[in-house]
């Protein structure tokens, strides 16, 4: 009997498949390994694949849609209460099965390239953020020490520039090289607010309503650093 429903566990290297036919029946469980993933799915017959929408789900989804198989992603807690014992990668697979297989499944959409790096865009963009936060907190702190207290916010990093380079406690050499590689590191790692938005404004590139925000129902940020 062809197999009609496929459960994959993805695996960074090794994956476990479960296959059941139209009747429920077990067609096949086994082992592969990345590369040989492709080529074992394009041997078989048009089915349905089941995988749970993890790290590098929707590139795999990508790729076995177009050998001709339907795919659903399911989020991973929606898969979990379909496991019938002990926690191991056969078992997850097969729990993966048979929750494709359910038509009140809850389903992820498989995501395109364009989707996936207007996210990704959106991702260093914040992280960028967050690191150029840590650095002006960490100065404002060392300066607070030697009674310069600058208000928060980037909008005052030019201010902690300004002490680094004129204040009188900068005497030691190594105190004014450990400043100004922090006043360095904020005055290098500028985050234009509307950078992400153009990139993917381009003709050809991803509107911004894909913005990882969007995607998320909330607004752009509006990050805006002096």
């Amino acid at each position: 009997m062809p197999i009609t429903t496929l459960g994959i566990d993805l695996a960074k290297s090794v994956f476990q498949l479960h296959g059941v036919d139209q009747a429920g029946r077990i067609i096949i469980r086994k082992k592969l390994r990345r590369n040989a993933v492709l080529d074992f799915l394009r041997g078989l017959e048009s089915c349905l694949v089941g995988m749970e929408a993890c790290a590098s789900a929707h590139y795999w989804a990508r790729e076995i849609t177009a050998l001709g198989h339907e795919v659903k992603l399911m989020p991973p807690a929606y898969v979990k209460p379909y496991v019938k014992r002990q926690k191991n990668d056969a078992a997850d697979a097969e729990a993966i099965c048979e929750a494709a297989a359910r038509p009140s499944m809850r389903f992820v959409p498989v995501q395109s390239e364009d989707v996936q790096g207007a996210a990704m865009v959106f991702g260093v963009r914040e992280l960028l953020i967050r690191q150029r936060t840590q650095a002006i907190n960490s100065l404002r702190g060392h300066l607070r020490e030697f009674g310069e207290v600058v208000p928060e916010g980037a909008a005052n990093a030019t201010r902690l520039s300004a002490i680094i380079e004129g204040h009188r406690i900068w005497q030691a050499n190594v105190q004014r090289s450990l400043a100004s590689t922090q006043g360095a590191e904020i005055r290098h790692r500028p985050v234009q607010p509307d950078e992400p938005h153009q990139a993917f404004n381009e003709p050809g590139r991803l509107p911004q309503r894909h913005s990882k925000r969007h995607l998320q129902g909330q607004a752009p940020l509006d990050c805006g650093i002096a």
